[in-house]
């Protein structure tokens, strides 16, 4: 009697334990495949519908802002950053859709993307940070800090291919690359910051002190 109260007990609790896990993965389902809340769509104003306008119109003011001063910043507008990620996205099928906001002090990336076998909707939380590049020039390094699959934040071991995607995709050497007058400027490239509604860009002269500030 007690071996059988034994056996009832333990197909009990293999009972409970596959109860428990059926229910933790029907809610990490529904948490990964759900449709986050981003807020509103990507914000202006608008400096051009392709990375080719959008590079010209930022080097067309820098030129002018530098005649008058030494340093100067130009912006990089919600919807302007979600064109240069859509110019640059490495792979359309697989990182479809792709849109851009700034969200306490961090470029915040979605697109629809794949999850192994679920399509889902890939976010990441990146800061850009000014940084040497292999060429010798200044250039924007790409760091992720947080990247969701709907709305599970993912492991470091299950982000990688999202967050590969994502750097490749933000990367400002193209931008840099699709206009003379901006390209002739990188190498006085010398600020990046994050504002509340854009990314700021800051340059100088050839000949002035490099300023930390300037994206202030």
């Amino acid at each position: 009697m007690t071996r059988q109260r034994g056996g009832i007990a333990l197909r009990m609790a293999l009972l409970g334990t596959l109860a428990l896990l059926a229910s933790c993965a029907a809610i990490g389902y529904l948490r990964v495949t759900a449709v986050p809340d981003l807020g509103a769509p990507p914000r202006g104003p608008s400096a051009g519908t392709t990375q080719i306008e959008v590079a010209a119109s930022l080097g067309t003011q820098l030129v002018k802002s530098l005649i008058t001063a030494e340093h100067a910043k130009v912006s990089l507008s919600e919807q302007d950053l979600t064109v240069v990620v859509t110019a640059n996205n490495p792979d359309p099928r697989r990182f479809a859709s792709p849109s851009v906001r700034v969200r306490d002090g961090l470029v915040v990336v979605a697109a629809d993307t794949d999850f192994g076998p679920l399509s889902v909707t890939g976010i990441g939380r990146v800061a850009l940070v000014l940084t040497g590049g292999s060429d010798g020039l200044p250039d924007i390094a790409v760091e992720v800090r947080e990247i969701d699959a709907g709305e599970l934040t993912l492991p470091g071991f299950a982000r990688d291919d999202i967050a590969r995607r994502m750097q490749q995709s933000l990367t400002m050497r193209h931008l840099f690359g699709a206009n003379p007058a901006l390209s002739r400027l990188r190498p006085y490239l010398e600020c990046v910051g994050v504002s509340a509604v854009a990314v700021v860009l800051g340059f100088r002269r050839p000949l002035a002190t490099p300023r930390s500030d300037t994206c202030a």
